[in-house]
């Protein structure tokens, strides 16, 4: 089922969070597929590893987390009055966010795919021209910045020069590099949103406070944060652990510096021995480094080619416009 730009516009105008975002992490997962029967095969992009994530966020959009989150369950019991109050702050929080990046990403995906299909001559070009460019100035100051600037048209301008590489290896570092170029947007964007998230549980004077917004970032980075991706479940606190017993993939052991030298500031250090991990995930700089380094451990794994975070009878009730019965939100946070 392809996802048109259309119908990506169409999920992001669902006012009910919990719908929109089962929507939007369905899309994600079918616009993987997209690009699989497109541009590769064998690569993952962005958006398989976006569907993933998409699912993790709605774990706390529906309250979710609270009871499977010791440090949560912990906070809920010393706030008992307070908590429902932050538990719908965060997730309001992570619902803009993912409507956001969606309604961005997801919108440009759809559209790429739309002109791989037009045999127009120029389609991609015009395409790649109408691609809006990214904030100048973002809602709240930035740890890292890239020279040149990364945007949507550089990322799929790489994957559409990896559709018609021949080279296995050259178009898996095409593929790398766009999902990079992704991630930087993506994580950009979600800079504020995930800040207001984690600082929910801070109130008046003490949300003012960068200290106090820093040491609850590193708890709830050390305490909280946990990723699935298929049956996998990793905790960016910890060293990444490797896949099928090594740390990059060999199309993916030494990156080409002319794609990749403008991402040396998230980049692990040549030569490196430590895993990355993520201290802080509120910091742009070590989001986008355990970030980046998961999706190029991860591109070429088989078991997430065309997988969806759900079942498909799940599947058919969301498409339905129906919030499956495990998935309805918990009402006291």
């Amino acid at each position: 089922m392809t996802v048109t730009v259309q119908q990506v516009d169409e999920i992001v105008a669902i006012e009910d969070p919990v719908l929109r975002n089962l929507r939007i992490t369905v899309a994600y997962g079918r616009i993987a597929e997209d690009f699989v029967a497109r541009v590769d095969d064998r690569n993952l992009p962005w958006a398989a590893f976006g569907a993933w994530a998409s699912e993790g966020v709605g774990g706390a959009i529906r309250h979710h987390q609270t009871d499977k989150t010791r440090v949560l369950r912990v906070l809920r019991c010393l706030l008992p009055h307070r908590y429902p109050t932050i538990a719908a702050n965060a997730a309001e929080a992570f619902a803009r966010g993912n409507r956001e990046v969606f309604g961005h990403i997801g919108r440009a995906f759809a559209g790429f795919h739309e002109a791989v299909d037009d045999p127009a001559p120029g389609a991609m070009a015009r395409f790649l021209a109408a691609l809006p460019g990214e904030p100048v100035t973002p809602e709240v100051p930035l740890d890292v910045t890239f020279k040149p600037p990364v945007d949507l048209a550089t990322g799929f301008e790489l994957y559409d020069q990896a559709r018609v590489t021949p080279d296995d290896r050259r178009r898996a570092q095409l593929i790398a590099a766009a999902n990079l170029c992704l991630a930087c947007v993506e994580q950009a964007r979600l800079q504020e949103p995930i800040e207001t998230a984690f600082s929910s549980a801070l109130g008046g004077w003490w949300a003012r406070r960068r200290f106090a917004r820093w040491l609850v970032a590193r708890l709830f980075t050390e305490t909280a944060l946990k990723m699935r991706l298929g049956d996998e479940e990793v905790r960016p606190r910890s060293p990444l652990p490797d896949h099928d017993g090594r740390r990059w993939p060999a199309d993916l052991v030494d990156l080409d510096a002319g794609l990749f030298e403008r991402f040396a500031a998230i980049l692990p250090a040549v030569g490196t021995s430590r895993a990355p991990d993520s201290k802080d995930w509120t910091s742009l700089r070590d989001r986008l480094g355990y970030t980046g380094a998961l999706m190029r451990s991860r591109q070429q794994a088989d078991e997430l080619i065309g997988r969806c975070p759900f079942e498909p009878d799940v599947v058919t009730d969301i498409d339905a416009g129906i919030v499956p019965a495990s998935l309805t939100p918990k009402v006291d946070g």
